[in-house]
């Protein structure tokens, strides 16, 4: 009996990327593995997207190109290419990712019967050699592609723990509180903080264990990288703590109650910045080290941009409407008892302008992340010494003449400052990488 070689169907949504889709379009086309289809569906783009599609089309009549009347939405153009699929096999092709050549050859040989799908190429360094392990996964069949709409499923789960894991300390601590109450004083509060970061370091360890990261060795060669880039950022984590306490000392002879002020000020600014900082750290650095380890510099750049624009848009969309109802959100949060109108009227000035640092503080950890994937961790950790000082300067004279909103704005414009001086740090060294 005869054995047919299997032909996959590549499905391409694209949106706008007429920027970087041919190098994605001549790494499939130079795939060793021939046998396959590539569905195009160009989700309404404005620029020169159809052209560039078109024109490949007219030349591999292995591709099909269809160009949506209108934008159906992300998720819809996904689904699109592979309700198109005439193959059994099936797998979606970012227009901004280029395939190894024999990235497709890999992963029809890795696809067995027993395997309803293979996910994905992990990257790994031997010796300073790249080189790609593809991982075959068992799904349920008939409902495979549920899971892979995004191609590097493993990936998620690498996120998914950095994200919920942080959540352990401040779990515990609010389980103490609410067992306890105010009765067990300072000492809850420490049990609890020691008690929710062995907990986060447990489900770390584990987690690394399962993914089969984590393995003990007597080379301490292999550490000497993390020591470094630790000790490197070091000098700047060790003085960016004085930083709030600095905060308070100069509040602190503004008069009675400006600690207070200053704090409740804060509060809601800094609730909303943690959550949305967290969520671009997380992602940014393993994003930005994967693109850079693989020699995408100029493709890194061109994310770089991209995300900074975005970021700071969606920062001062969400800082507009916050400022200009910062009275009525103190009030509604704080005025009750003897927290009465003349302390809203305090707190209000200097909410807003944390409120206003929402943007700046996005783009700023983006710059971090990126500068840390570049290995500037010795420039990163002098910025963050340099920005403490001269907000602590900042505060003080603004503090001065402006009362307790000048300390906030002086975190704003140190802020802006950082965002400005990270962002050109990681453009210069992207430029002068790109080929």
């Amino acid at each position: 009996m005869q054995q047919t070689t299997p032909s996959v169907s590549i499905g391409m949504p694209v949106y706008n990327g007429a920027g970087f889709s041919r190098q994605a379009l001549d790494s499939i086309l130079a795939q060793t593995y021939p046998h396959f289809e590539l569905i195009i569906s160009d989700n309404a783009s404005t620029d020169d997207t159809a052209e560039i599609c078109q024109e490949y089309a007219s030349r591999d009549s292995r591709i099909r190109y269809v160009r949506q009347e209108k934008n159906i939405g992300a998720a819809c153009n996904f689904r699109y290419v592979l309700d198109a699929a005439t193959h059994d096999r099936f797998i979606w092709a970012a227009a901004d990712d280029w395939w190894d050549q024999d990235r497709l050859e890999h992963l029809v040989q890795a696809l067995t019967p027993e395997n309803a799908a293979v996910v994905g190429t992990i990257r790994r360094y031997v010796d300073g050699v790249p080189y790609a392990e593809y991982v075959p996964v068992t799904f349920e069949k008939g409902a495979w592609w549920r899971y892979l709409m995004r191609e590097e499923a493993r990936c998620e789960k690498v996120y998914y723990a950095n994200g919920l894991l942080p959540a352990a300390t401040p779990l515990a601590i609010m389980l103490g509180v609410f067992a306890w109450g105010a009765s067990g004083g300072w000492q809850v509060l420490a049990v609890a903080l020691t008690a929710g970061a062995a907990i986060e370091s447990g489900l770390l360890l584990i987690a690394l264990a399962r993914m089969g990261l984590l393995a003990w060795t007597a080379d301490f060669k292999t550490a000497a990288p993390i020591l470094s880039a630790s000790l490197g950022l070091l000098p700047g984590t060790f003085v960016m703590a004085f930083g709030p306490l600095i905060e308070q000392a100069i509040a602190a002879g503004l008069g009675e109650g400006s600690n207070a002020a200053l704090t409740y000020g804060y509060k809601l600014p800094a609730a909303v910045q943690s959550i949305l900082v967290t969520a671009i750290g997380i992602t940014a650095l393993p994003y930005f080290s994967a693109q850079i380890g693989q020699g995408r510099h100029a493709y890194s750049l061109h994310s770089l941009n991209k995300l900074t624009l975005a970021l700071l848009t969606g920062g001062a969309l969400l800082a507009l409407p916050l400022g200009l109802f910062s009275a009525e959100i103190a009030a509604l949060l704080y005025q009750r008892g003897a927290f009465d109108a003349s302390a809203t009227a305090r707190v209000v000035p200097i909410q807003l302008a944390y409120f206003i640092q929402i943007p700046f503080a996005l783009v700023t950890m983006l710059g971090i992340k990126a500068v840390a994937a570049l290995r500037r961790n010795g420039l990163l950790s002098l910025y963050t010494a340099l920005g403490v000082l001269l907000q602590a300067l900042l505060a003080y004279a603004l503090a001065t003449r402006h009362g307790l909103p000048g300390i906030a704005w002086a975190a704003v414009i140190v802020s802006a400052l950082m965002t400005i001086t990270t962002y050109l740090t990681t453009r210069g060294t992207l430029r002068r990488l790109s080929p």
